[in-house]
């Protein structure tokens, strides 16, 4: 089968040259695969897919028993020391779970502009287990991020993939009146098969997050929306010696 080569614009439609939906769509059932070369997502003028506040919530329930999480929760206070890495343009959200839990974790990362992770120090990567203060949110290093995204893929009962968010993105979360950080959330992508028929995969959605008390909750009320990815990996996956997942991506 021939080689695909995409041009990967973080939370922006995907473009392909030259190759016809019949050969991207049986690429894209194949797992694992690799389809894409990073580009830097900086333009602002490109936007991430947005799904209003109850069809995220649909989506969320619809997702929980296949990823193991239903909202988790990011610091402003932390996101913004990943963004403050040399170079970086966005996040990398992995799920995972720690050793000896049985509950899906995320794991965050800076990334630069050729997709690969970037750190200020050696416990670069953050993860997270839960909303509001009662996240245990905390840094690790590569080492436990590695193995936290291995025991996820081993175990069998979730989902193991990645996302990414721009920093563009993630800023203007932050920035919102009242926000003390980000919710992440599971979603679905659908892709239409060469068949006619739809297969669909699991992705995030991202909103930005209030503290009340020691509860985290929506800032995506009545009339506000999600901005989801649709860039899953797998299936859309950059260079893979790019993820602290290389090992369970070959």
């Amino acid at each position: 089968m021939k080689k695909l080569s995409y041009l990967l614009l973080f939370c922006a439609p995907l473009f392909v040259a030259n190759i016809s939906n019949a050969q991207k769509d049986a690429e894209i059932t194949t797992p694992f695969s690799k389809f894409t070369t990073f580009s830097s997502p900086e333009p602002n003028n490109l936007t991430c897919p947005k799904i209003s506040a109850a069809e995220g919530l649909d989506e969320m329930k619809s997702q929980l028993p296949i990823v193991g999480f239903e909202k988790v929760f990011f610091s402003a206070e932390n996101i913004r020391q990943l963004l403050s890495n040399e170079g970086c343009v966005g996040i990398r959200f992995y799920t995972a779970t720690l050793e000896g839990q049985t509950n899906t974790s995320i794991i965050g990362v800076a990334i630069n502009s050729n997709g690969l992770e970037v750190r200020i120090n050696e416990e670069g990567y953050l993860i997270s287990s839960g909303t509001g203060q009662q996240s245990g949110e905390k840094s690790i290093n590569k080492e436990t991020a590695q193995t936290a995204v291995e025991v996820i893929q081993k175990n069998g009962a979730y989902k193991a993939y990645s996302v990414v968010f721009s920093k563009h993105v993630i800023e203007g979360l932050l920035n919102r009146t009242n926000s003390k950080g980000i919710h992440l959330m599971p979603a679905k992508r659908k892709f239409t098969l060469a068949d006619s028929n739809v297969s669909m995969c699991s992705t995030m959605s991202i909103c930005a997050a209030g503290l009340v008390d020691s509860s985290s909750t929506d800032l995506a009320g009545s009339g506000e929306q999600y901005i989801k990815s649709l860039e899953p990996c797998p299936y859309v996956c950059g260079e893979l010696s790019n993820y602290v997942s290389e090992p369970v991506l070959k």
